[in-house]
């Protein structure tokens, strides 16, 4: 898996849903992973971060970074606290490297009732965030922070390595390493992707 070229994708994401739906306009970027417990996950979101430094004009923007451990318990008060500091800020983009840690933090908004200053990516797709994506495809005229996860597709691991296995029985050279594709789930992708969940 390759955390640098998912980041890297909910960054192209979520940079054109700042232009699109906020004129570019961002106040503050919260940037929420195990930085210090997992380091090898912080590139899901920091490669986020490089290509909105590339796609959007954020410079000065307030980046605020918030490491978690293995409680996903902790990232309401941490992200309720982060947006208690910035209560000026009306276009927040937020970037967690777990779905479940992304809805847990983002519990904090829909309390605080900023719900809609926020555009944000988990990455995973578990079941609980494929429930929230098709709520927001059923439900077009309420507004869902949570705009879409990286499905890292771990159900293909099996199949591919199957087919190196068989390259190597077979005598052919394989690379050595192999990364999966990772690929954005969004509202209007769920169904698609996820039809019987």
């Amino acid at each position: 898996m390759d955390n640098q070229r998912t980041g890297e994708l909910a960054g192209k994401y979520i940079s054109q849903l700042v232009k699109d739906e906020w004129d570019g306009q961002v106040d503050l970027i919260v940037l929420m992973s195990t930085f210090t417990y997992i380091p090898q996950l912080a590139p899901r979101v920091t490669g986020a971060y490089d290509i909105m430094k590339q796609e959007l004009d954020i410079d000065g923007v307030e980046v605020v970074k918030l490491s978690v451990e293995d409680d996903a318990g902790i990232c309401y008060q941490l992200f309720m606290d982060t947006l208690s500091a910035y209560p000026d800020a009306e276009h927040i983009v937020f970037v967690c490297h777990t779905d479940e840690y992304g809805l847990a933090a983002l519990n904090a908004a829909t309390a605080a009732n900023r719900e809609e200053q926020i555009i944000a990516t988990g990455c995973d797709c578990i079941d609980i965030m494929i429930e929230y994506l098709k709520q927001a495809h059923d439900n077009p005229d309420k507004y869902y922070p949570m705009r879409g996860s990286i499905n890292l597709d771990p159900k293909s691991y099996g199949k591919a390595l199957l087919e190196i296995a068989q390259k190597i029985h077979n005598g052919e050279d394989v690379p050595k390493d192999n990364i999966t594709s990772p690929y954005m789930v969004t509202p209007e992708t769920v169904y698609d992707v996820f039809p019987d969940n």
